[in-house]
């Protein structure tokens, strides 16, 4: 960056902009090898606790909210355990990363007797570690075991698993790429806790970055404090959602076919209550054509924090609700009730075959239910689509492309500025997203810097050779 830094103010004649990321809410999380309860110990080196602290900090690496330390730092932050008295546990799934103290344990030793390994070697010891670590560290995120299912659009991972759902879940069963999400590191998944996924390269997967994305610069609503009102009583008064739409780190690995794309997701949640076994909430949300929408509804796994209930969700196509044939969009039946790990709600992967509004509804499951059956919950609503590549200049720094990388290309780029994930990146600025992380920082203005040419000396025919001309 220094030497990129002096080229480019030889070059224009001032100093390089500074950045500065915009003010979030940080968790972080104390790696804690000595708890005090622990189970069977494995005496972790410094070089090893070394290890799994750049192996915590590589897998989380474009979330930048999340910080991990060594050293206890002062209060709050949330505590990591290894060598426990479990395999993997934490204190529950902290949807929207509410709680600033938290705490996850973890057992490497204890887990590899858990899959029939009774001499694992100290590098697997030390790469379960990692990843025990950071499965439990996604719960205390918000992140659950079905964020894992990926690619985003293929459904879940076998018919085993949409046979779990009520009713079953009707879309896709193949998301091929699940066992490399870090949260399908468990026993609720076929194939998801083995010795070989135990030690494989795991990381954060399409929606699990959708969920972390959302905590860093989400939207959240009580329902009587949306724009338009609380929810409606039907779907003619059904209250209008403002989902944000925001910039989305692409995770994905080279090959797949939207690797190295700007991904937004629009998002929100909501914080709502019904009074009775027949009260309803209805919401509208606006979605495109193509995308894929991701619902939940949360009360069972937020317990803690609301009064739960056992909840349901349906969503509607205005123009086809007065057919009796098609009363919903997702299932061919009234709505959606449990998810195949608690009595929570969840719909993947709705796929929207038009631009425009629709309606959720929001409703305790009955018949079958007790008179008590009604209670507060959490709306989750994400729709993910990937943005086309705007077609670059070349050098992408040229962006008025008159042929050089001037002051006006700079000042092109200053306006771009985000400094950290954040709201989608304009149109204008995705070509300066060299690492294609919905941002625009330190890392991309040293790659425009290594680009400047200054005013009518053209790249063509007298480039710099550090300039990289890679989409």
């Amino acid at each position: 960056m220094r030497a990129a830094s002096k080229r480019i103010a030889l070059v224009l004649g001032f100093t390089l902009f500074a950045f500065v990321a915009s003010a979030r809410s940080e968790s972080v999380y104390y790696l804690d090898f000595d708890p005090d309860s622990p189970g069977p110990i494995y005496p972790y080196s410094p070089t090893e606790k070394d290890i799994i602290l750049d192996g915590l900090r590589m897998m989380y690496a474009a979330f930048p909210h999340m910080t991990f330390t060594l050293d206890e730092p002062p209060a709050p932050f949330s505590r990591v355990n290894f060598n426990s008295a479990a395999i993997g546990t934490s204190t529950g799934i902290d949807f929207r990363n509410v709680a600033s103290i938290d705490t996850a344990s973890v057992n490497a030793i204890m887990a590899f007797d858990f899959v029939g390994e009774m001499s694992p070697s100290p590098a697997d010891i030390v790469k379960a570690s990692i990843n025990l670590a950071g499965h439990e560290i996604g719960h205390l995120e918000g992140l659950r075991h079905h964020d894992s299912f990926t690619p985003i659009g293929t459904g879940v991972p076998g018919s085993m698993v949409a046979a779990g759902f009520t009713p079953p879940y009707p879309g896709p069963t193949t998301a091929p790429d699940t066992l490399t999400d870090v949260e399908s590191l468990t026993t609720a998944l076929p194939g998801g806790f083995t010795l070989a996924q135990l030690t494989a390269d795991l990381g954060i997967g399409q929606r699990s970055a959708i969920k972390l994305a959302f905590n860093e610069d989400g939207a959240f609503y009580l329902e009587s404090s949306l724009p338009g009102g609380p929810g409606g009583s039907d779907p003619a008064t059904a209250s209008p959602l403002p989902l944000k739409t925001i910039g989305i780190p692409n995770v994905v690995p080279p090959g797949d076919p939207i690797h190295g794309l700007p991904l937004v997701a629009d998002v929100i949640a909501v914080k709502g209550e019904t009074f009775d076994p027949f009260d309803s909430d209805y919401y509208s949300f606006f979605a495109y054509a193509g995308d894929f929408v991701q619902i939940e509804v949360l009360s069972n796994e937020i317990s803690s924090r609301l009064d739960e209930f056992n909840v349901a969700v349906a969503v509607y196509d205005l123009d086809k609700l007065e057919d009796p044939d098609f009363p919903g969009i997702y299932y061919l039946t009234d709505g959606n009730g449990d998810e195949r790990e608690s009595d929570d709600a969840l719909m993947l992967d709705l796929h929207i075959a038009e631009t425009k509004d629709y309606v959720v509804k929001v409703f305790p499951q009955f018949p079958g239910h007790p008179g008590t059956d009604f209670g507060e919950y959490e709306l989750y609503i994400a729709a993910f689509r990937p943005m086309p590549m705007p077609e670059c200049n070349t050098p992408f720094a040229d962006n008025d492309g008159d042929g050089d990388v001037d002051l006006r290309d700079y000042k092109a780029i200053q306006q771009c500025v985000s400094g950290g994930a954040g709201p989608m990146l304009p149109e204008d600025c995705i070509c300066f997203d060299r690492d294609h992380d919905g941002d625009i920082d330190a890392f991309d203005a040293a790659e425009f810097a290594n680009c400047v040419t200054g005013s009518g000396v053209l790249h063509a025919t007298d480039p710099n050779p550090l300039c990289s001309e890679q989409p």
